[in-house]
């Protein structure tokens, strides 16, 4: 009876984290490879499809992409490819 119980709980907390895990995109940038590639034209790339798409990248914020370190963003903010956008505590980048 007690492993009957805990199955059923762990399959009601792996549904739970299901649908969890589609409105999460805002927190963890949702599944973005370019994230994990190294600095550079490939990244950068990458990161304009993803805007193109999708429209905005949420930063600066916990386990999310750092501005002030992230050398890509630096040079597509300084570019003008993109803007830094700031609403109360969140800030996001998005295609100028």
């Amino acid at each position: 009876m007690a492993k009957e119980k805990t199955r059923r709980l762990a399959q009601h907390m792996a549904s739970l984290y299901r649908q969890l895990k589609q409105h999460t995109d805002w927190v963890n940038g949702g599944d973005k490879p370019w994230r994990y590639l190294p600095y550079g034209v490939e990244r950068r790339a990458g990161i304009l499809a993803y805007l193109r798409r999708h429209g905005k990248i949420y930063v600066n914020r916990k386990w999310q992409l750092q501005t002030k370190h992230d050398m890509d963003l630096k040079r597509l903010l300084k570019k003008g490819h993109i803007r830094l956008q700031k609403a109360g505590m969140q800030s996001w980048v998005e295609l100028v």
